[in-house]
């Protein structure tokens, strides 16, 4: 498993996880990879964006990003619509398609590799995107889009 995020200045942080990521894991990645990486690298009023999954939405979660004064991107439940890292993730994979690692540590590599070379006009372009994402996910009343 891996957790990354990415930016207007392009693709973000990447760690990998061993084991399962539940809320305490989750909530350490966010303080040693997120929180230094907005500190040095994001203005004091961007917005994250997190998945509904429950170990994001946990209370330990939610109280560790209000504690940093983290404003967090409200969006519906199961909104792969709304989530421009999907893309860059497809990326990732077709990378892995392609070279075929052999082993976990290959896979890993080939990931955190295949991340760090994503262009940022690929991630601006993404975030540009979401008032159109939004729209018409609202157009199509929570319905399937072209994204």
């Amino acid at each position: 498993m891996v957790w990354s995020g990415m930016t207007m200045n392009g693709s973000g942080p990447i760690c990998r996880i061993h084991g399962i990521m539940d809320q305490h894991v989750y909530v350490d990645i966010l303080s040693r990879y997120l929180i230094p990486y907005a500190n040095e690298k994001l203005p004091d009023d961007w917005i994250f964006q997190a998945d509904n999954d429950l170990k994001h939405t946990s209370r330990k979660a939610k109280q560790f990003l209000e504690q940093h004064h983290i404003n967090v991107m409200q969006w519906p439940a199961q909104s792969l619509d709304l989530n421009p890292i999907e893309h860059l993730w497809n990326y990732v994979k077709n990378e892995i398609e392609v070279k075929k690692p052999s082993n976990l540590n290959d896979l890993y590599n080939v990931i955190e590799e295949t991340w760090k070379k994503i262009p940022i006009d690929r991630c601006i372009h993404l975030i540009n995107s979401m008032p159109r994402r939004c729209s018409e996910v609202i157009k199509n009343k929570g319905g399937a889009t072209r994204y």
